[in-house]
């Protein structure tokens, strides 16, 4: 017992809360790693590397070269840019390259996941912006900029290696796997006869994987509920000792105030925006769910759509006034009937087919009129689930990011 707590102890002394010295410690032990057993991966065939021509299809390739350019430089603008709002724009700009490069390949559903998660996470970190102390902000800058040029080499050195080696072994992997995969083929035969779905990846999440996409629907609400207890009980903690001068939120403002995210003036064309947002990505949500099991979209994009409606009014209306106009919204019930839903459509199933998720229409048992495309199975009840979920998760993030810190120690600061 007393060599375990020494060696607590002495692993608790490289535990001083700076989190880039972590991230350079774990980035610089696995380049080391991998370095060490290079000799077990297998070599980079370069014969195979087939680099651009400009025949006729030279216009894709075109495409692609300039989304892997945007990328590239909005990556590097989230780095280098000073501005932290700045910053959140150039990693978006970041992320929707690479949904015009998945969609360029041609992946439609990876793409369409890619925006609309893209645009959520601009959002929830717009939020979470709004909540950081600015005085705190504006000691990390300056301490950024009074780093050694030492350590900012050091830094750069062991990201470029890391990157590099990333890139080698992607390639590697790429190159060097079969041709030929024997779940492609055996997905596209029987997707359609099996499940009912013309689209192979949804057949796959809910259908051929659904206890893996149950299990990973969990994880994203546990993030969300994560997110709720640290932020909101430890910021309540921090607003407790919070300094008088330090600016630890936006001034009060009166409850019939329409003000936007912080306490700040939002234009009257943003809140209209706002207000016509919402209802338009509920009619997508609602389409994505119940044509997606034969086209691009899912329960999970469909919950993102909805969710980017619900941020929009964060940032527009508020904290008080969104919750105010959206009394509907509650987050832990959505996640609670999502979890009840994927169970019973898995329950259902298994009483209908013998097997946990597998696929039973129920419209077609049921011999109900439904429109063209639209099928009442147990597939889409898991859907219908997973959106909720999903959105009940997402509205415990903003919720929590959102909310203007009521205590009064925050408004006498």
């Amino acid at each position: 017992m007393q060599g375990i707590d020494n060696l607590a102890r002495w692993a608790t002394r490289l535990q001083h809360g700076k989190l880039r010295y972590y991230l350079a410690t774990m980035l610089a032990a696995t380049l080391v790693l991998i370095l060490v057993l290079s000799d077990a991966a297998p070599a980079l065939n370069w014969e195979a590397v087939t680099w651009p021509t400009f025949t006729y299809s030279s216009e894709i390739r075109l495409l692609k070269i300039a989304a892997l350019l945007v990328i590239a430089g909005t990556a590097l603008a989230c780095v280098l840019l000073v501005n932290d709002f700045f910053a959140i724009l150039a990693f978006g700009a970041s992320g929707l390259g690479v949904a015009v490069l998945m969609a360029l390949e041609p992946a439609p559903d990876v793409a369409l996941v890619q925006i609309v998660v893209d645009i959520l996470l601009v959002i929830i970190l717009v939020l979470a912006l709004s909540q950081l102390p600015s005085r705190r902000l504006r000691d990390i800058h300056q301490l950024v900029f009074k780093r050694h040029r030492g350590g900012i080499v050091r830094d750069a050195l062991i990201s470029s290696a890391f990157g590099i080696v990333v890139m080698f072994m992607t390639l590697t992997a790429l190159l060097e796997r079969p041709r030929t995969s024997e779940l492609t083929l055996f997905f596209q035969v029987n997707a359609k006869p099996l499940v009912g779905s013309k689209s192979i990846v949804g057949a796959i999440l809910t259908d051929f994987r659904g206890v893996d996409t149950l299990i990973e629907i969990v994880v994203f609400g546990l993030a969300g509920l994560g997110i709720y207890t640290l932020i909101w009980f430890a910021g309540r903690k921090f607003n407790a000792a919070c300094p008088v001068d330090d600016t630890c939120g936006w001034p009060s403002v009166p409850d019939f105030s329409t003000l936007g995210i912080g306490g700040l003036p939002v234009s009257e064309l943003l809140r209209g925006l706002a207000v016509i947002v919402l209802p338009l990505a509920m009619t997508i949500g609602v389409c994505d769910l119940l044509y997606g099991h034969d086209q691009p979209g899912d329960g999970f994009t469909a919950g993102v759509i909805v969710s980017i409606g619900i941020g929009f009014w964060y940032v527009a209306f508020g904290y008080h006034d969104t919750r105010r106009r959206l009394p509907w919204l509650q987050p832990s019930a959505f996640i609670g009937w999502g979890l009840f839903l994927a169970l019973l459509s898995g329950i259902a199933a298994a009483v209908v087919t013998g097997h946990f998720f597998g696929n039973a229409d129920f419209g077609k048992m049921l011999a109900l009129p439904l429109p063209g495309g639209v099928h009442l199975s147990s597939s889409f009840l898991f859907e219908a689930a997973i959106a909720l979920y999903v959105v009940g998760s997402v509205s415990h993030m903003l919720n929590t990011l959102g909310h203007p810190e009521e205590e009064e120690t925050l408004w006498k600061s």
